[in-house]
């Protein structure tokens, strides 16, 4: 009801989620000013995101709103010159031939336009860096253990410095899921963890990810006095208060713990809290799910 009634500023969402409820007309994308696209290089091929910006396409003069994608890997490594060049210009169509750039000025924005806006970003704090380097340590330590049990290389752990390294991660530890082998599944949730940490660690910061270490062998050795932003959270407080408070700004995470704790965040910021009023929609609800 409060959905559909509009009793709220800001929505933190799964891409699949709001087009569940687009579909079931319980949603318009009419209604936003601002939609942020996290992780955007996934924009590609059918992933929900593609049919999202679709939807935006179908929107006609001020009712268009504005779209922000956020990456830090707009582009695999692996590929040639040629093929990066053609992807980037497909990625560019897609976000309608948007700059891609590392910094944003919205001085002087005309809100009634629809205005597009890619940006990598990266972190190169010290505390982040030797926090990252224990994280990736112990799941080497772990991803041989699951390898020696299993008698078979199922975790590639050379992999691990290639783009969307933890995606494969995640495909890694589904497939050992499926294996339904007992001996298999303390070591599986461990990492599981740790891939939720280094997520959150690039989306919000290092002390966030802190707090899903607490059940790991991690937990009492890993200390990190850091209490910065990542870049990524910063840049989006920053779009944030520039924004009119009669703004609808909908964000688009890729995980539902990730949006649970960017919602949080939101909500715990006086000044982004006394601004909006922000949501969140995971899938069919739950303990993770909708808010309302």
């Amino acid at each position: 009801r409060r959905l559909r009634e509009g009793h709220y500023d800001v929505l933190v969402s799964t891409a699949g989620a709001v087009l569940n409820l687009i579909d079931c007309d319980e949603l318009s994308i009419y209604g936003f000013s601002l939609v942020v696209l996290d992780e955007c290089h996934h924009a590609t091929g059918q992933h929900d995101y593609v049919r999202i910006l679709q939807e935006i396409q179908t929107c006609v003069g001020r009712c268009k709103p504005r779209i922000i994608g956020l990456t830090a890997s707009p582009l695999s490594a692996k590929n040639d010159l040629s093929t990066t060049v053609k992807l980037l210009i497909e990625f560019k169509q897609l976000f309608c031939n948007a700059p891609i750039c590392h910094n944003i000025d919205l001085a002087g924005y005309k809100f009634a336009d629809q205005k597009v806006e890619v940006f990598t970003v990266s972190n190169s704090d010290h505390a982040f860096q030797s926090y990252i380097r224990v994280l990736l340590d112990e799941m080497c330590r772990l991803a041989d253990r699951i390898n020696r049990i299993r008698g078979e290389n199922i975790i590639r752990k050379e992999a691990w410095d290639e783009p969307h390294c933890l995606l494969r991660l995640k495909k890694s530890c589904a497939i050992v899921n499926r294996l339904f082998d007992k001996n298999l599944s303390e070591p599986v949730k461990i990492m599981k963890c740790y891939i939720s940490a280094l997520e959150i660690a690039e989306l919000v910061g290092v002390s966030y990810a802190n707090t899903v270490l607490a059940d790991t062998p991690l937990a009492e050795r890993i200390h990190s006095n850091s209490t910065m932003l990542s870049p990524r959270l910063t840049q989006l407080l920053t779009i944030l208060r520039e924004y009119p408070t009669t703004s609808k700004i909908i964000i688009f995470v890729h995980t539902r713990q990730a949006g649970e704790i960017l919602t949080r965040i939101l909500q715990e910021n006086s000044e982004i809290s006394h601004r909006f009023s922000p949501l969140k929609i995971f899938g069919h609800g739950g303990a993770l799910g909708m808010s309302w």
